[in-house]
């Protein structure tokens, strides 16, 4: 029996309770969490929830979701 991801396993404000969410890592949280919805929304899944993806694949693919992300997220300017 499938699994269901992790869209359909959380709701919006489940999120407040994240470890990163806790340290005020609010914005990293969203984006990891945005990079494993990008990497399982394209079909690429670990063995155990269907797919034939193994921890590295899953691993890699996440952080190349991550990279996409954060260059697409601006930085706040530290100038003054």
């Amino acid at each position: 029996m499938r699994r269901p991801l992790l869209s359909q396993t959380h709701d919006s404000d489940h999120h407040r309770d994240d470890a990163l969410d806790q340290f005020g890592l609010t914005a990293e949280a969203l984006q990891i969490r945005q990079a494993i919805e990008n990497v399982t929304g394209a079909g690429i899944l670990p063995r155990d929830l269907g797919g034939d993806s193994n921890t590295l694949e899953m691993t890699e693919a996440i952080v190349a979701q991550l990279e996409a992300i954060h260059a697409k997220t601006p930085v706040a300017s530290t100038a003054k």
